[in-house]
C-alpha cells in the first residue's frame, strides 16, 4: 500500500484473499472527505464493492478507472461533508 497524491493505492494481488475485505473496509474508514483510494487486481473487484456497501451503503463513490485482461483498476471516493 502505498500513499499517493491523490489517495491510498491498494495493490491486492500480492495480498492473501482473505485479507482483501478487512484491508479495504479499514482503509476506507481511515479516509477523510473528499479523499480517495485506488485498488488494483487481477481480477473483477465487484465483490469488494459488495461488501464496502454492506458496511458502508451509499457512502462512498466506486469509479472503474482501468478493466482489462490482466488488472482492474478501482477508484473509491468518500464524498465530502456537503
Amino acid at each position: 500500500m502505498t500513499l499517493t497524491t491523490y489517495g491510498t493505492k491498494i495493490d491486492l494481488r500480492d495480498i492473501p484473499p482473505r485479507d482483501h475485505p478487512s484491508l479495504v473496509l479499514n482503509t476506507y474508514r481511515l479516509l477523510k472527505a473528499g479523499q480517495s483510494m485506488e485498488l488494483i487486481h487481477d481480477q473483477d473487484p465487484r465483490p469488494l464493492y459488495f461488501q464496502l456497501q454492506e458496511h458502508e451503503p451509499g457512502g462512498f463513490r466506486w469509479n472503474c478507472v482501468e478493466e482489462s485482461f490482466s488488472v482492474w483498476r478501482v477508484r473509491v471516493l468518500c464524498p465530502s461533508l456537503a
